[in-house]
């Protein structure tokens, strides 16, 4: 496995409650601490500075409230099947014409 060659990693994940919140979560700590677990993960921005790109540091809190919870995924699910149906009928519509 590669990470076994690194130092240190960590993993950025995307909020699922507010729109262009990043969050990063350390996965990987060898000769140190691990500041940024689960419980404390540090949320940010991605900003734009001239030809570069950044984060602007927000706050640090829980992983867990910004993950989709099981009613949003089954929400999603249910909107996929509906689009799929609908698609199906659009379609039916098309050929009997």
């Amino acid at each position: 496995m590669p990470i076994n060659f690194c130092n240190s990693s960590f993993a950025i994940g995307e909020s699922a409650k507010e729109h262009g919140v990043r969050y990063l979560n350390q996965i990987k700590a060898r000769n140190t601490e691990i500041v940024y677990h689960t419980g404390n993960v540090l949320f940010a921005t991605a900003k734009k500075a001239g030809n570069f790109l950044g984060f602007e540091f927000l706050e640090t809190g829980n992983e867990r409230d910004h993950l989709k919870t099981q009613s949003d995924k089954e929400q999603e699910k249910g909107h996929k099947s509906q689009n799929q149906t609908q698609k199906k009928n659009r379609k039916t519509v098309y050929a009997n014409q």
